[in-house]
């Protein structure tokens, strides 16, 4: 079964023509970014790490990595419960992200950014694209991070306009060895 992109997906229609709050408050934020994938779901991006995968199946679905969700402690530490002799952890409180507000938000970015630094390869492609596309200065602009081909992952697409020439752009930092 080929998979394909459909530009009357639901998801995207309804981003489109009825967008919630918490998508306009992504919108708005100028260090997140968008892929749209061919399976007609987008992945949300901050420093190269997702805030959500997020797709339309009788309603919206999204997901985010555990890594990057905060909790709603003033401390690290979480307590422990005992009980007839057994251990659990007690229950998790995180944050109420209250539609992705600039708070939360932040929140949400700073734990991405403990895994994926500004000068990280992620955090600096992550830069790249938002300066690049932020500037379109009518040449082009980068359509996807991360794409996957066959077993392959392409860093960056560069999408020249004037001459519709597409680039693969594989990004590495002096650290990097190979």
């Amino acid at each position: 079964m080929k998979i394909t992109l459909k530009t009357n997906h639901p998801l995207f229609q309804r981003l489109r023509d009825n967008p919630p709050s918490w998508w306009e408050n992504l919108k708005s934020d100028p260090e997140i970014y968008f892929d749209i994938r061919k399976e007609n779901y987008l992945n949300v991006y901050h420093n190269g790490g997702s805030i959500m995968k997020l797709e339309y199946i009788k309603g919206y679905k999204a997901k985010i990595h555990t890594e990057y969700i905060p909790l709603n402690k003033s401390d690290n530490y979480l307590s422990f419960e005992f009980q007839n002799g057994n251990i659990s952890l007690k229950k998790l409180q995180t944050i109420d992200i209250e539609n992705f507000d600039t708070d939360a938000l932040e929140r949400i970015k700073k734990k991405i950014r403990k895994s994926y630094p500004n000068d990280s390869e992620k955090g600096l492609q992550g830069q790249y694209v938002i300066n690049n596309n932020k500037k379109r200065s009518g040449n082009g602009f980068f359509i996807d991070t991360e794409m996957a081909y066959g077993d392959n992952r392409i860093d960056m697409v560069w999408v020249n306009i004037a001459t519709r020439e597409i680039a693969f752009v594989e990004k590495k930092t002096i650290g990097d060895d190979r």
